[in-house]
């Protein structure tokens, strides 16, 4: 599965010394909801564009039959590090 997120970057600050991003995607047309939501935070790691953080990855989705009214999540989090020009 490929995740497109160029039109999904919904709030970002990158501003010394904070590095945020946060991306929202929803699921398109006649498939089932779900959606993805990543964000990252960071803070710059001295001069040279260097940012250590971390991010939290939520993925939402419902399956066939729709009686799964709360459906399923996958869940990840993790330290990140990240060069930014």
């Amino acid at each position: 599965m490929k995740i497109d997120l160029s039109k999904s970057l919904v709030h970002s600050w990158v501003e010394s010394p904070d590095f945020k991003l946060y991306f929202y995607s929803e699921r398109d047309g006649e498939k089932p909801h779900g959606y993805v939501e990543i964000v990252i935070n960071a803070k710059y790691d001295g001069d040279e564009g260097d940012a250590k953080g971390n991010y939290r990855l939520t993925v939402h989705y419902t399956e066939k039959p729709a009686d799964a009214v709360e459906g399923n999540y996958l869940k990840a989090k993790g330290k990140i590090s990240c060069f930014v020009e």
